[in-house]
């Protein structure tokens, strides 16, 4: 009898299981797309400051090159210092905009297919009291990637770190808000469906210098960060650094 009870106990289990898996809202596999580059994709780095250094590094795009071989990506930086979710320079700068179009013709122009995408540093400074203007602006920015984007990826910027220099506005004072931007940028990518790249909850601190800028010293740390989490295979750098230099050249 105990043993009648004991199998009827675990078919419903079972059932209960097998209920969640199909009829759960949202699967892994809806909820983030797999990272594949293709040997005709353009990559597109969009952001502010970091980006734009991240990607004059050289090591995230020497990663991706690998990765793709022997396919030939190409990549296109539209990231710009101090370009947020409400003002891009590559959409307001007039001899950007009159040479190359507006913000969507650009992305057209240049045939994009993936769009990677770093925002809410800058944003969080507005507090608790902007993130819902920045969900809307990000929002519509997202719309405009995804007329061309067979791919986005939402990068979360790092923590701000304390400035070895008292002169310096202590940023970190300031990680409560941004925190409730990377919440928001994570909402948007479960949303949307869109890849989440988070450099925000597990860092250990040491990637600047003033307190907001990652420095040349630890790109490669944030390349690598980035590129594991979209299950990226990581080579050794010094493997791969005649390639990164011809990136950067």
């Amino acid at each position: 009898m105990g043993n009648l009870k004991m199998k009827s106990l675990t078919n419903r289990v079972g059932y209960i299981l097998v209920a969640l898996i199909f009829f759960s809202p949202e699967t892994p596999s809806e909820a983030r797309p797999a990272f594949k580059l293709s040997g005709d994709d353009v990559v597109v780095f969009a952001g502010g400051a970091n980006m734009l250094y991240l990607q004059q590094s050289g090591y995230l795009e020497a990663i991706l090159t690998r990765e793709a071989a022997p396919g030939r990506v190409r990549f296109r930086d539209f990231s710009w210092e101090a370009d947020t979710v409400f003002r891009l320079g590559t959409a307001i700068e007039r001899w950007r905009r009159d040479g190359f179009g507006r913000r969507d013709d650009q992305f057209r122009r240049v045939g994009a297919t993936v769009f990677i995408s770093q925002f809410g540093q800058l944003e969080s400074l507005k507090g608790a009291a902007g993130v819902d203007s920045f969900i809307e602006a990000y929002g519509k920015l997202l719309d405009g990637f995804g007329k061309e984007a067979r791919l986005v990826v939402l990068v979360t910027p790092p923590p701000f770190e304390k400035p070895p220099n008292e002169l310096v506005p202590d940023l970190t004072l300031r990680n409560a808000d941004l925190a409730l931007y990377v919440k928001a940028t994570k909402k948007l990518a479960a949303s949307r469906k869109l890849l989440f790249v988070d450099l925000f909850t597990a860092a250990r601190g040491g990637l600047m210098d003033n307190g907001m800028h990652v420095t040349p010293a630890a790109q490669a740390r944030v390349a690598k960060a980035i590129a594991s989490q979209l299950g990226v295979k990581v080579p050794m750098f010094a493997g791969i650094e005649p390639l990164r230099q011809a990136v950067i050249e």
